[in-house]
């Protein structure tokens, strides 16, 4: 698990896994919105097969 402190309002989230020397192995992308004094818990999911995107969503929100 990794936690990111970030600014109140809209965020763009980007996920890549390096993988065989390359950085656009299972990359995954996602607009969040976070409220003031709120957190936001993102999963992501690394794909199963070899060349698609990974996958990442809210899990949860506090506050």
């Amino acid at each position: 698990m990794a936690l990111f402190a970030v600014p109140a309002g809209p965020s763009s989230v980007r996920v890549v896994l390096p993988f065989g020397g390359t950085d656009d192995f299972a990359v995954a992308e996602h607009e969040v919105t976070v409220g003031v004094g709120e957190t936001v818990e993102l999963e992501y999911v690394a794909p199963t097969v070899l060349g698609l995107s990974g996958r990442i969503r809210v899990t949860g929100r506090t506050g």
